[in-house]
C-alpha cells in the first residue's frame, strides 16, 4: 500500500471483513467478477452492526443484508468492508466528530475534508482500496464527495434502486448510489444496481452513445458567481471541450434560482429527517455531534402545516422545471462550488457544499458527477450533468465524452474491467 493509500485509509472503513464476502455462484461468472466494493455503514450487511457514522451502533448485528448489497454479490463483487459516513448521513462536508473524520486522498500533506456524507465510500474508491463503493444520497451525499475526492458518482433516478435495508434520513430524497473511479466502471455497476424495469439501463449502449448533437442546457457568468475561480475556469474549460464534440450547448437560466429552492429542500429535509430518525436520536442525543444535533433540532421545530404545503410546491417546481428540462438533453454545472477545504477551515453551518445538488432530489431528477481537470491545481473539481428521470445513459455518454477528452481526469481502471 503507498503512502497516499495510508493517508487515505485512515478512518474510511468503519469495518474490515477478515473474510471477504461474495456469492459463491457468481465469483466467476457474474459481471462484476473480480471487483472489490465497500457498502456506507447505513445499509444493513448480515453479521454486521449497522453503524450510521454513530458511537454507538444503530443496529448492533443486522439479520439480513440490504438487497442491494445481495445484489452485488450475486453479481460476483466481493465486499470487503463498510465505510465511515457522516452521522446518520446528515452533512455534506463528510465531518464526523464521534469516529473521525477520513482524510481526502487528493491532499497527504493537510487534512481536507472528503465531502459527505458518504465520505469513507469516496476515499476508499479514490485511494484504490476498491474498485467501487455504495453510497446514499439524499441531498448530494454520493456526489459532493465524488466531486471533491476526485471519482465519478452518480445518484439515479427514484425507483431504479432499491433503498429497503438503508436506515432512512429522509425517504422523500433517499436515493442509493454507486461511485467508483471511471465512468465505465459506474455503467457497469449500475446495471447491475437497477431494479427490473421496462426502461432497461444498458451500460454498453450508453458508453458508446455520442455527444453529438445533444443539447445542453448550461449556466451563466453569474450564475458561476459563487463558485472559487478554479471551478468556474474549470466548467467552462469542459463546457468547450463537450462543444468541439458536437454537443449543442445553450446558455439558459433555471426555471428557478438554486438559491429560491434551497428553502423547500430544507424544509422537506429537515422534516423527514427528525420523523424518521427521532427514535434513534433522542436515546443518544448526548453523543451527537453538535452541528448534527442542531440539525436535528431544527428540523423538530417544522410544523406539518409547513411540509405539507413545501409537498404541494414541490409538486409545482417539479412539473415547472422537467418541462423545462424537456427542451435538453441535460442540464451541465459544477458539483460542488469549491475544492476540498481544510478541515479545519470548515463552517459546520453552510450548506454551500451542496449549492448545487440539493435541488436534484427535490425536483425528481437523475445526475452524474465527472472529475474535470483543475486548472488552478491539483484538489479535484466536480462537473454535474442532470437528466430527467431514467434518462441515465444520457448523463453516461456525457460523462464519457468528458473523461475521455483533454479536460477530463481519468483515474486508474479497475483491470476486472480492462
Amino acid at each position: 500500500m503507498s503512502n497516499l493509500q495510508r493517508a487515505a485509509a485512515l478512518r474510511a472503513f468503519d469495518h474490515w471483513l477478515e473474510q471477504p464476502l461474495r456469492s459463491d455462484y457468481a465469483q466467476h461468472a457474474g459481471p462484476l467478477a473480480g471487483l472489490t466494493f465497500a457498502v456506507k455503514d447505513n445499509f444493513d450487511v448480515a453479521g454486521l452492526p449497522t453503524g450510521a457514522g454513530c458511537r454507538r451502533p444503530v443496529i448492533p448485528v443486522a439479520q439480513v443484508s440490504a438487497p442491494l448489497v445481495t445484489r452485488l454479490l450475486t453479481a460476483g463483487a466481493t465486499l470487503v468492508g463498510k465505510t465511515t459516513m457522516t452521522e446518520f448521513a446528515f452533512g455534506g462536508w463528510g465531518t464526523n466528530r464521534s469516529l473521525g473524520t477520513p482524510r481526502n486522498p487528493a491532499d497527504t500533506q493537510l487534512h481536507r475534508v472528503p465531502g459527505g456524507s458518504s465520505s469513507g465510500s469516496a476515499v476508499a474508491v479514490a485511494a484504490s482500496l476498491v474498485d467501487f463503493a455504495l453510497g446514499s444520497d439524499t441531498g448530494g451525499s454520493v456526489r459532493i464527495p465524488a466531486a471533491l475526492c476526485g471519482v465519478v458518482g452518480l445518484r439515479p433516478s427514484p425507483g431504479r434502486a432499491s433503498v429497503q435495508g438503508l436506515i432512512p434520513l429522509a425517504p422523500s430524497l433517499d436515493i442509493a448510489g454507486p461511485l467508483a473511479r471511471t465512468v465505465r466502471e459506474i455503467a457497469a455497476v449500475f446495471e447491475v444496481m437497477q431494479e427490473d424495469s421496462s426502461k432497461r439501463f444498458v451500460a454498453a449502449r450508453a458508453l458508446a452513445r455520442p455527444v453529438r448533437g445533444l443539447r445542453l442546457a448550461v449556466l451563466s457568468a453569474d450564475d458561476l458567481a459563487a463558485c472559487e475561480t478554479a471551478v468556474a475556469d474549470a466548467y467552462v474549460d469542459a463546457i468547450g471541450e463537450l462543444a468541439a464534440a458536437g454537443a449543442k450547448i445553450v446558455e439558459r437560466t433555471w426555471p428557478r434560482s438554486l438559491d429560491a429552492l434551497a428553502s423547500p429542500v430544507g424544509t422537506l429535509l429537515g422534516y423527514e429527517a427528525w420523523r424518521s430518525l427521532r427514535h434513534w436520536v433522542e436515546p443518544r442525543s448526548d453523543e451527537l455531534d453538535p452541528c448534527v444535533r442542531q440539525r436535528f433540532e431544527a428540523g423538530a421545530r417544522i410544523s406539518r402545516a409547513v411540509y405539507e404545503s413545501t409537498l404541494v410546491a414541490r409538486e409545482h417546481d417539479t412539473a415547472s422545471f422537467q418541462a423545462w428540462l424537456a427542451d435538453f438533453d441535460a442540464c451541465v454545472s459544477p458539483t460542488v462550488p469549491c475544492a476540498a477545504p481544510p478541515l479545519e477551515s470548515v463552517d459546520e453551518g453552510s450548506t454551500a457544499a451542496a449549492a448545487f445538488t440539493r435541488a436534484v432530489g427535490y425536483l425528481g431528477l437523475a445526475a452524474l458527477s465527472v472529475p474535470v481537470r483543475n486548472p488552478g491545481g491539483a484538489l479535484p473539481i466536480g462537473l454535474q450533468i442532470v437528466t430527467l428521470p431514467w434518462q441515465e445513459e444520457t448523463a453516461i455518454a456525457v460523462a464519457t465524452c468528458v473523461e475521455a477528452g483533454k479536460y477530463g481526469a481519468v483515474l486508474r481502471t479497475s483491470s476486472a474491467l480492462r
